[in-house]
């Protein structure tokens, strides 16, 4: 489970989540079926599952919106520590990315 928060040092808030999955398909336990809507929330949700953690970490600051919250620093594990990450962070959400 991947979770966007926010948080003061003292308290962390999660605000949006999103629950992960493999690519590989033998390393899941329920795929894309093809019997299933579209429009279902399940089908988006199994879709959004497969996508790669880092795509996933933009798509959740793209539904809790850094700007509105006040936000100014963005903190992550050295999993999405890509150079291309966090250039895109910088430029695209104009948020400053610690160095440790």
């Amino acid at each position: 489970m991947l979770t966007l928060g926010w948080s003061d040092g003292g308290t962390f808030l999660p605000l949006a989540f999103s629950l992960l999955s493999s690519d590989k398909e033998k390393n899941r336990y329920q795929g894309l079926n093809q019997k299933i809507d579209k429009r279902t929330v399940g089908y988006r949700r199994r879709k959004e599952a497969m996508q790669k953690s880092t795509q996933t970490m933009f798509s959740l600051l793209d539904q809790v919106n850094p700007f509105q919250l006040c936000a100014s620093t963005l903190l992550f594990d050295s999993w999405f520590a890509f150079p291309a990450v966090i250039k895109r962070v910088i430029t695209q959400y104009h948020l400053h990315v610690p160095s440790t």
